[in-house]
């Protein structure tokens, strides 16, 4: 087994009621060179006495604490503390299998052209209860091979076509590849700017098949349960600065990059609430600007899910009486 240290970086914030389950899962990794940041960011219940209680108690653990400043500046925090050679994060709602990061630190041990690993997801509900397993199309299509590789032009591919995994919790990142680089402190769905960037960097990639991360739909953090003017404004921010890219590191890529715009955009039209579907709303006067001169695209684009292309026609050329009273039978149907 490897004996090279493993930083994970735990954000907490109000999660008393979830952090032992998680603490207790890192605790019992079967891979033992752990360092464990927990980053208590300003937290106003019981979460900083309990990631005390787990600094006291093994050695592993170092509790820092600071006033409140998101999710991204606690995550800044940790890596800036970070002495690991492999980084990995986890959110303090969440939890992981026990063989976790002795798989993804197997891989980068074994292949040094591997600049990250992932692993498989799953998404819970709040009651134990499988809600889905989040699987990228390469995992469906080599289901014999424990392990797949990819390149840089291939992840970002993948993100454009959502067909990948845009989280950082499910990934053990080399630390000399992230080097100086730092997440977008204040600004949500950081995640997706962060390997935005990453991508266009790394040499390959690597996807263990296991199901190793599980992730908790609570109510109190799921951006997709209510609007969320801000997280959304931020999702469409990110179709431009993909396209940028995309421009930039990988130009054949333009198709793949519509696609990831006119499904963001989806997202958006099926989430926004019908009050808000007016003129006077820039947000949802500019994408419906935008689609209505895609219609070709629409029709065409190869990427396209066939209930995708249906919801875009519908929610961007009938009528506006007509869009309101199917939005939420729509939105039903589209839900994730």
């Amino acid at each position: 087994m490897s004996d090279k240290l493993i930083s994970v970086i735990v954000p907490v914030y109000n999660t008393a009621d979830y952090l032992p389950r998680c603490l207790n899962s890192i605790k019992d990794q079967t891979y033992g060179n752990l360092e464990v940041l927990l980053i208590d960011d300003g937290s106003t219940d019981s979460s900083a006495e309990i990631c005390r209680t787990y600094a006291a108690a093994d050695k592993r653990f170092r509790l820092i604490s600071r006033e409140n400043g998101g999710s991204s500046r606690a995550r800044n925090t940790g890596l800036d503390e970070a002495k690991g050679e492999y980084i990995g994060f986890i959110d303090s709602d969440d939890y992981i299998e026990p063989e976790m990061y002795e798989k993804l630190a197997w891989v980068l041990d074994n292949h040094r052209d591997v600049d990250f690993a992932q692993i498989l997801a799953t998404e819970e509900a709040e009651d134990g209860s499988e809600v889905k397993s989040v699987r990228n199309e390469e995992t469906e299509k080599d289901k014999k091979s424990l392990y797949s590789f990819g390149d840089s032009k291939q992840f970002f591919r993948d993100l454009l076509l959502h067909t990948g995994d845009s989280s950082l919790c499910t990934k053990l990142i080399r630390r000399e590849v992230i080097g100086t680089r730092r997440l977008p402190e204040g600004r949500l769905n950081e995640d997706f700017d962060f390997l935005l960037k990453l991508a266009v960097d790394i040499r390959k990639y690597s996807t263990v098949k296991y199901e190793g991360y599980r992730i908790i739909q609570r109510s109190g953090s799921n951006t997709r349960r209510s609007f969320n003017a801000e997280f959304y404004r931020v999702v469409m921010e990110n179709t431009k600065l993909a396209d940028e890219y995309r421009k930039k590191y990988f130009p054949d890529l333009e198709r793949e990059s519509r696609h990831f715009y006119m499904v963001q955009a989806m997202w958006l039209l099926l989430h926004i609430p019908t009050d808000l579907m007016t003129k006077d709303n820039e947000l949802y006067a500019g994408t419906m600007s935008e689609l209505r001169g895609m219609k070709k695209e629409i029709l065409t684009n190869p990427y396209l899910r066939k209930e995708h292309r249906r919801n875009l026609m519908i929610l961007t050329f009938l009528p506006a009486k007509t869009i309101k009273k199917l939005h939420e039978a729509l939105k039903r149907r589209g839900r994730k």
